[in-house]
């Protein structure tokens, strides 16, 4: 158990190695999430589109 002075760190600790991880791959993380996003934007402008039967819905 990490002590200092009876707090217990790891979960600290894994937080900041978790946000090192992360920080090291932002960008494609970004991306990944930008592309998810588009996708869920197609999906809805195609269901959208077949229900109200328009194209430019």
């Amino acid at each position: 158990m990490l002590t200092g002075t009876g707090v217990d760190l790891a979960p600290f600790l894994g937080l900041t190695a978790a946000t090192a991880f992360l920080g090291r791959y932002r960008i494609a993380f970004s991306v990944v999430g930008l592309a998810v996003n588009a996708v869920g934007v197609a999906i809805s402008v195609q269901t959208l589109t077949r229900l109200t039967g328009r194209a430019g819905a």
